[in-house]
């Protein structure tokens, strides 16, 4: 069973040459979906104006002996497409059967399902029978050569009442038994909803919220899937709030907002190492207890990750046994790599 060391490319804003030969497997994000179309060719399709960039990326990744995975989904297409082609039989055969026409036709070596997020107990029903049916239209189609990969990104924790308190709960066994890996996205724990107080966003272990943390998400997952199964993913981006006293700056400090990067206050490593880090003015520090890294300059405060704190989360998942990490995003690294070749 091979280690998973991946990574998603942001197919609008990067050069596939950029991608690191450190990946094993790059996902495409993402491509998009008609949620209700009945013919294959209408409901997951590559534009005409998208064509040459998905064949540059899939020779760009073939030509350095990595697997190159189709996400589907993403934050910004939501849930309600994905619930309505998940609720109807014949929506649901339609996407299996584009999506697979589509690997193959691009050269993909497997699927990924990025929902974020299934936001009813019927939601989760309907997964559990999207993943079944995907999984016997895979093996079908891949008789006699290589079986498409089927993978799906998950939030860090298997119930999602901790998400927006609607409790419902990922279908554990369906995804046991039908998906080849889970992408769990083991991070923004705090973030710009968190106006009171800042937080170490990627946290490994968590001293004073044990629930926002790594350690206990990846633990709650290991009720439902093996070990085997999972893979943690490492943001390369921050999270910034403004100090309400830049005199109190350790992690759980009060805040009155945002930083910088805009309305949800993220920055790529990339500016975090150029504006900050590499500025004398910064105080740089490795917070033991959660294992993150942050740092401060006058009342701006940065939850990032760093070397020491990917190192840490890296060897974590080692001492689980999960079946490897996952960084998004391809492109918010620092210029010479530094995060991605960490490993």
């Amino acid at each position: 069973m091979s280690t998973i060391r991946g990574g998603y490319w942001p197919s609008w804003r990067n050069d596939p040459q950029i991608i690191s030969p450190s990946y094993a497997h790059v996902f495409y994000a993402f491509l998009l979906f008609d949620p209700v179309a009945l013919k294959p060719a209408e409901a997951v399709a590559i534009a005409p104006d998208e064509d040459l960039k998905v064949r540059r990326f899939i020779t760009s990744v073939h030509n350095r002996s990595m697997k190159a995975l189709l996400s589907i989904g993403g934050a910004a297409e939501g849930s309600t497409n994905f619930s309505a082609m998940a609720s109807n039989p014949n929506y649901r055969r339609t996407f299996i059967q584009s999506s697979i026409e589509v690997a193959l036709r691009y050269g993909f070596d497997g699927l990924d399902l990025d929902w974020e997020f299934p936001s009813s107990r019927g939601d989760m029903d309907n997964l559990a029978l999207l993943l079944a049916e995907w999984r016997t239209a895979v093996d079908m189609e891949a008789r006699g050569r290589t079986k498409l990969l089927i993978a799906m990104a998950v939030f860090f924790t298997p119930d999602l009442s901790f998400y927006d308190e609607n409790p419902r709960m990922y279908p554990g066994v369906a995804m046991r038994n039908y998906v080849d890996f889970i992408n769990v996205m083991t991070y923004d724990y705090y973030g710009s909803w968190d106006r009171t107080h800042n937080g170490a966003s990627a946290a490994v272990f968590n001293p004073t919220n044990a629930e926002r943390s790594t350690s206990q998400g990846i633990s709650k997952w290991l009720q439902f899937v093996p070990a085997q199964k999972l893979v943690m993913g490492l943001p390369l981006y921050a999270h910034t709030w403004k100090l309400q006293n830049p005199n109190i700056n350790g992690i759980g400090a009060p805040v009155v907002g945002v930083g910088l990067g805009g309305a949800d206050g993220t920055l790529p490593y990339r500016d975090v190492v150029a504006n900050f880090l590499n500025n004398p003015g910064t105080i740089a520090v490795y917070d033991e207890p959660t294992r993150s890294d942050y740092c401060y300059a006058g009342n701006i405060w940065i939850s990032y990750t760093g070397v020491r704190s990917i190192k840490a989360a890296i060897t974590h998942a080692r001492e689980r046994q999960l079946r490897g990490y996952f960084h998004w995003s391809i492109g918010q690294d620092d210029g010479n790599s530094t995060l991605t070749t960490t490993g």
